[in-house]
């Protein structure tokens, strides 16, 4: 099978199924020289070369179905035209090939009564090539002539063309919205598209438009722009549209169309407590107002807050145009509920419109590890405090350093939920993750159903505790083994002086205060990471101790 390339000059490929008239030049009327010559074809058109000839028998190696037509170089010049074509043209069709001699593109050429109508580049290729123009709606008697304009030979073969329909049908057509569409709010606009009539006042055009809405009265439209409507009802509108001459009479045969669209009707929610406790892909407005915690480019997102609960602005759509600043005040935020990963977002429809307040404050909810693991989708969304944490740069994720996605543990006093770097490009990316007691404020999020994870905002979010004691001033201090499971822990220092110990849980809450020699029981410890502090000779020193 023959591959086929389609090349167009500002034309569109169509087919041609509807042929009225074509020439294969193997019919048998065609004479044995095709030079300068004039034949009859089949369908009774006169076609005349001009420095043409037979390309039976040319070594070109593009496996056509000869006889076919060779049109020779542009210089002679040569062409192949018909004789008058009744009826007119409206789509025209032929096969090139390249000519058996020289290398290099050639270029075919179109002409309609002597007006060009673009041309084809056939490719040095020994391939088939189909040169097809649509939409030349020419009538009447027209002449059709090909022409070589390059200096290299080229084939013409099986021309085929479909004759002029005459004038096209005027239309009109809405084009949004598309129909049973939703629309956010009660502003509507109506677009369409009038074809083969020409809309203007009377005298000056074709004729007008007419249309209404929900059945009301006419109203005239003597233009084609957009038509726009405000103040819908939420629920069912229907647009009809026709068009009419200037006696306001409908045209003849009529033409009309029509859309049925709905506004949508949201459901008030006054705090997001109530908005979370909604429908999934229901529609509803949060008449309250929430402070907005944290915003990011990404999906256009944005936490909202507010004394009952918080939940996710998932903005993919940009819908939102308005700038917030964090802490400003959002009130009247419409949009539908949804959820994604098992977390609840809400997906606004419109823009929420100016700040209702600015300048406020929000202290975060203080809460516990063990509070986030027991019940973490009561803090979905939410801004909150951990404090006295130690977070891992080994478990689940080898890396000393914060990186984007990734997961940290953070265990307080055995405790242990897991801090993820879910907002990209944040301002701690790439910096160490904290070795010793940390406070974390952060963004409690879900991912993939039931996983959950808490996100700092900004490097202010991660504050490290500042112990009040010195730190490793005991010469050759040791403390083994570290981490623990075997219910005592060694303690040697270069001088072997009896020793006050202090144990503390992540929470700062003492546990053990004894006097050793070199070994202390801490058998009473459940697992989890504790501050050993040793004084000795007045001298102290501290060391993070893992009981497993």
């Amino acid at each position: 099978m023959k591959k086929i390339y389609f090349f167009l000059v500002a034309m569109v490929v169509t087919s041609l199924s509807f042929s009225q008239g074509s020439e294969s030049f193997a019919n048998s009327n065609a004479t044995a020289s095709y030079t300068d010559n004039n034949f009859v074809g089949d369908n009774g058109v006169t076609w005349t070369y001009v420095h043409s000839r037979n390309a039976n028998g040319d070594a070109n190696g593009s496996g056509i179905s000869l006889p076919a037509l060779m049109l020779r170089r542009n210089t002679e010049p040569s062409s192949v035209t018909s004789s008058s074509v009744a009826g007119g043209i409206t789509d025209f069709s032929v096969k090139l090939y390249k000519g058996f001699t020289g290398a290099g593109d050639r270029q075919v050429e179109l002409f309609i009564n002597g007006v060009s109508k673009g041309s084809s580049i056939v490719f040095d290729d020994n391939l088939e090539h189909i040169f097809s123009v649509t939409g030349i709606n020419v009538g009447g008697n027209v002449t059709i002539e090909l022409r070589n304009i390059t200096a290299k030979q080229v084939i013409v073969d099986d021309i085929t063309w479909t004759a002029y329909a005459g004038p096209a049908t005027p239309s009109l057509t809405i084009t949004s919205p598309a129909p049973s569409a939703l629309l956010p709010s009660g502003d509507a606009t109506i677009q369409f598209a009038v074809n083969n009539f020409n809309v203007a006042t009377a005298g000056l055009g074709d004729g007008h438009i007419h249309y209404t809405v929900d059945g009301g009265g006419d109203v005239m439209k003597y233009d084609t722009t957009d038509i726009m409507l405000s103040g819908l009802a939420p629920g069912s509108h229907t647009v009809v549209m026709k068009l009419v001459d200037d006696s306001h009479v409908d045209i003849a045969p009529a033409v009309s169309d029509s859309v049925t669209f709905d506004v949508i009707s949201y459901a008030p929610a006054s705090d997001i407590s109530i908005l979370r406790a909604g429908v999934l892909n229901d529609y509803y407005e949060l008449t309250g107002e929430a402070l907005l915690t944290f915003q990011q480019s990404y999906r256009g997102q944005k936490f909202i807050e507010d004394n009952t609960g918080a939940i996710l602005i998932d903005d993919n759509n940009g819908i939102i145009t308005t700038s917030y600043n964090i802490l400003d005040g959002i009130t009247g935020i419409k949009g539908q509920l949804g959820s994604f990963g098992g977390m609840m977002q809400f997906v606004p429809m419109v823009d929420s419109g100016a700040a209702t307040s600015t300048g406020n404050t929000l202290t975060p909810q203080a809460v516990t590890l063990a509070m986030l693991a027991a019940t973490p989708e009561n803090y979905e969304s939410e801004l909150v405090t951990v404090t006295t944490v130690m977070m891992s740069n080994t478990v689940p994720a080898a890396t000393p350093n914060f990186a984007d996605g990734i997961v940290h543990e953070m265990d307080q006093s055995g405790n242990k939920f897991n801090f993820r770097s879910t907002f990209f490009g944040v301002d701690y990316i790439g910096e160490l993750v904290p070795t010793v007691a940390t406070d974390v404020t952060g963004i409690v999020n879900e991912r993939s159903g039931s996983l959950y994870y808490l996100t700092a905002r900004n490097a202010d979010d991660i504050s490290q505790v500042t112990l009040s004691i010195a730190d490793n001033v005991i010469e050759k201090f040791q403390m083994f083994p570290n981490p623990s499971s075997n219910g005592f822990i060694n303690i040697t220092t270069a001088n072997n002086s009896p020793k006050n110990v202090q144990v503390f849980d992540m929470l700062g809450k003492k546990i053990i205060d004894k006097e050793v020699e070199s070994k202390l029981n801490i058998s009473s410890l459940q697992a989890g990471i504790y501050i050993v502090k040793v004084t000795e000779n007045n001298l102290s020193a501290t060391k993070r101790l893992i009981v497993k």
